[in-house]
């Protein structure tokens, strides 16, 4: 089981969109899903309540529960995404806690980027891998040049940019993701970002693995 936390002390940065896209992603690769919506606005629930297309699953608890739940879950190969709310550092600590994998959206704007520190100290505290995904990005501008420099200079960007698409908001109104809207561009762009979250979930694994094995073979040495 993979844990995935979408997590930004800032509202409206497209955490929800961005949770929807990865599940229905993962989904479409009959992979099994699991979405924890900790946001007291509840915007992810509905959106899987207007799901037709029962391809996903909803964990409805706090985010005091998150542990046990998680033990519950716990199964092979599926993964659990968790969408945070904004301005509650307690809640958000406590899915980065649980998170193997973090996720920071955050757009080409001078607030968004200031609204990014709070996140990154307690991620840095707690030694959690996470990317930053560049959303509602508009190619060719210097605000989204700008963004992508000062973003490298706190971490790994996603090599795929999440462009500014009417298409995104649009089919969440309904319960679906651009993915199920036969939208060419925006299928392909979000292909390329859970490709890469995939690639990096996995990578982590190895890495995990790799040192708990040293970590064994020192104490069979040393006994």
């Amino acid at each position: 089981m993979s844990v995935i936390t979408i997590a930004a002390n800032k509202g409206g940065v497209g955490k929800t969109t961005i949770t929807a896209l990865i599940a229905s992603n993962l989904a479409k690769k009959k992979k099994k899903v699991y979405l924890i919506d900790l946001d007291p606005q509840q915007s992810l629930k509905q959106w899987w309540q207007k799901r037709e297309n029962e391809d996903i699953s909803l964990v409805d608890i706090k985010y005091n529960q998150l542990k046990d739940a998680l033990i519950k879950i716990n199964t092979k190969d599926s993964y659990v995404i968790i969408d945070t709310p904004p301005s509650h550092l307690k809640i958000i600590e406590q899915a980065i806690l649980v998170a193997d994998y973090i996720l920071i959206p955050c757009r080409p704007s001078p607030l968004d980027i200031e609204a990014i520190g709070e996140t990154l100290t307690i991620i840095e505290e707690h030694k959690k891998n996470f990317t930053f995904i560049l959303n509602s990005s508009v190619s060719g501008t210097q605000i989204t040049e700008q963004t992508i420099l000062l973003l490298s200079k706190n971490g790994q960007i996603a090599p795929s940019p999440i462009r500014q698409r009417i298409i995104y908001a649009i089919a969440m109104l309904d319960g679906r993701t651009a993915l199920e809207m036969y939208n060419k561009a925006a299928i392909s762009e979000i292909n390329e970002l859970c490709n890469f979250i995939e690639g990096e979930i996995k990578s982590n694994e190895k890495k995990t693995t790799k040192s708990r094995n040293i970590r064994g073979n020192k104490k069979t040495k040393a006994e």
